[in-house]
């Protein structure tokens, strides 16, 4: 499991009583920061009271249901959950370009970030400065869950149990009854060109665990897929979410186009990007409705 990186990582975990940073678009729960579903990618995009960052996660409400919210002092401006919430947390810059001296003029005790989601230079600097930073990478369910816990543990959540539990519950349920055929997706996270999703990719495991076959899974990361690939690999549910790319109503017709059984059979869906990418207090729910919406559950 690769989460943290980069020149001086965590080491002895820091007291985090006080600040945290998040640096990725997540959600702040309460007044804490935790990492987007993908992860932590900016300053309090990940919901704390220190600096966190996450990927096709934020922070989103985290922090709130795991009581911590009030150590969350920073976020970048892609962090936007639960709006009612951030509104008073002070923003870093974005995700690629995190504002770093602003970071540390608000001193900090953790600032968790996301591989996929934040720029190298801006976590490098940080730990050069001496931050403890947590950096965020998981490429499954169980790793984000694994992520989770140990966040938990360095900004001291008495709720987590609460909010880690179920999701655990969900996830150890589909693993226990996997259909004996899976239908076959294709879930395009981008259009011009389009690209699917690997299986080194949480969306890919996201997917797995729902019940459905990636089409893509024999590639890695996110691989440039024609019409054409996407007609041979005969596809039984398309799935286009809002985000990364903002797949919407008018995209539906170039999909019904293809000579494919999700199109033949009416199964390709507008779905809540968050469900595939974000990882965090919402996973439970979003497996939940994924694999509802397969016909698994």
């Amino acid at each position: 499991m690769r989460r943290r990186e980069g020149a001086g990582p965590l080491g002895p975990a820091p007291s985090v009583g006080r600040r945290v940073v998040g640096l990725r678009n997540n959600e702040i729960t309460g007044r804490g920061l935790f990492g987007d579903a993908s992860g932590c990618a900016g300053v309090c995009s990940a919901r704390g009271s220190a600096t966190h960052n996450q990927p096709g996660a934020q922070p989103h409400g985290g922090a709130l249901r795991l009581r911590v919210g009030e150590k969350v002092v920073g976020r970048t401006r892609y962090c936007t959950q639960p709006p009612r919430r951030v509104g008073g947390v002070e923003r870093v810059g974005g995700t690629k370009k995190v504002d770093v001296e602003r970071v540390l003029e608000l001193e900090p005790d953790l600032v968790v970030a996301v591989r996929e989601e934040n720029a190298r230079e801006s976590v490098e600097a940080l730990q050069t400065a001496g931050v403890p930073t947590f950096v965020g990478a998981p490429e499954t369910v169980e790793e984000a869950l694994e992520m989770l816990r140990e966040l938990a543990v360095l900004v001291e959540a008495p709720r987590a149990d609460a909010v880690i539990s179920p999701i655990e519950r969900v996830y150890e349920g589909l693993r226990g009854t996997r259909p004996p055929r899976r239908p076959r997706l294709f879930v395009p996270i981008w259009k011009g060109p389009y690209m699917g999703v690997g299986s080194d990719t949480y969306v890919h495991d996201v997917v797995e665990v729902s019940g459905g076959e990636n089409v893509c899974g024999g590639r890695t990361r996110y691989p440039v897929v024609s019409p054409e690939e996407i007609e041979a690999s005969q596809p039984e549910v398309i799935l286009l979410p809002d985000e990364p790319y903002p797949f919407s109503a008018e995209d539906l017709a170039e999909f019904y186009a293809l000579d494919v059984p999700a199109a033949r059979e009416d199964r390709i869906h507008l779905v809540d990007g968050k469900l595939l990418t974000w990882y965090g207090p919402r996973m439970a729910g979003s497996l939940r409705q994924l694999s509802a919406l397969l016909g698994l559950s």
